[in-house]
């Protein structure tokens, strides 16, 4: 549709309606009109990309046996780092805590423009989840990665039954307690009362599995014994597929829509009060769409020889400013 000198659409110059009568004038008049009402009401948006890691630490327990280890994912920003609100970033935690990473906290990657840094109504739009595995164990070992979520149906009473969002007595972060229960969240096929070898699963009917990883370690080491060798070479997966190492990306779901209605976050007072959404932590997010990332395992950190696991999370942010 061609434009006046003066911008407006050909359609809708008055010389045009009167003269031009038909259905599909009328429509273009129509779709004319729609344009520029959605162009005077149009909301901006500003970007914003924020960033959490796990170092490369352990995901086995001490003493060793069957264990699967929970690591939030929150989709809300949690007062990052670089967004120019008080009171500092939100923390939270894992449930391994290891005391030389015992909390994670998100950072605003080159920050937050001023005119998003005071909104209340930002959209996380999803992010991505960049992993990598070491193994120091001699023999054989399977770990199982899988990113979950609780179905909506039931998200509130899985997330508080399985501890999600409580903390410790010496380590009251959130999700310090979390678990899942063996043989009701998950179910690991053995050949004995500890291994892994034969494959763990999922309760689908509690929990949405966003993505699932058999990661598979093994190799001979020096002064290893014949059957060593032979269990290492013919374990499953072969040596071909046995490596150290082993890494990926996890894609994370949107999580919508973040508002800021507590009361410890307004400033100002009476009506002039404003909350920011950068404020919503990890304990107020909605449990529907919250994600986990889980490692089901049996190893023992206890022997020296441990199964370390390191992975950084971006998530993307809109802010309506």
């Amino acid at each position: 549709m061609g434009k006046t000198l003066k911008g407006q659409p050909r359609a809708l110059k008055s010389r045009n309606i009167k003269k031009r009568t038909g259905a599909k004038a009328q429509s273009k008049q129509i779709s004319a009109i729609s344009r520029q009402l959605n162009t005077l009401t149009k909301r901006q948006f500003a970007k914003v990309h924020t960033v959490w890691q796990r170092n490369m630490l352990t995901v086995d327990n001490s003493l060793g046996g069957l264990q699967c280890y929970v690591c939030p994912v929150p989709y809300v920003p949690g007062n990052p780092t670089g967004a120019s609100q008080p009171g500092g970033p939100v923390l939270w935690t894992d449930n391994l805590s290891i005391s030389t990473q015992p909390t994670f906290q998100k950072r605003a990657v080159f920050g937050v423009a001023r005119e998003a840094a005071t909104s209340n109504e930002i959209y996380h739009t999803g992010g991505c989840i960049k992993w990598q595995m070491i193994s120091e164990e001699t023999t054989f070992s399977k770990y199982y990665l899988y990113l979950i979520r609780p179905k909506k149906a039931m998200a509130d009473q899985l997330v508080k039954d399985r501890q999600f969002k409580v903390g410790s007595v010496l380590n009251p972060t959130l999700g310090k307690e979390a678990a899942l229960t063996p043989d009701l969240d998950y179910v690991v096929h053995t050949e004995s009362a500890t291994a892994t070898v034969f494959g763990a699963q999922i309760n689908r009917k509690y929990w949405d599995v966003l993505y699932s990883k058999e990661v598979t370690f093994g190799r001979n080491v020096a002064g290893a014994t014949d059957a060593e060798q032979i269990f290492n070479y013919n374990a499953p997966g072969s040596a071909a597929v046995t490596p150290l190492t082993d890494r990926g990306t996890i894609k994370l779901p949107a999580g919508g829509m973040i508002k800021n209605a507590s009361v410890a976050s307004q400033s100002g007072s009476g009506n002039a009060a404003q909350a920011t959404s950068w404020e919503v932590g990890y304990g107020d997010q909605e449990n529907e769409n919250g994600c986990f990332l889980i490692c089901v395992n049996n190893g023992a950190a206890i022997d020296g020889q441990s199964t370390q696991l390191g992975f950084i999370v971006h998530d993307y942010y809109k802010a309506c400013v």
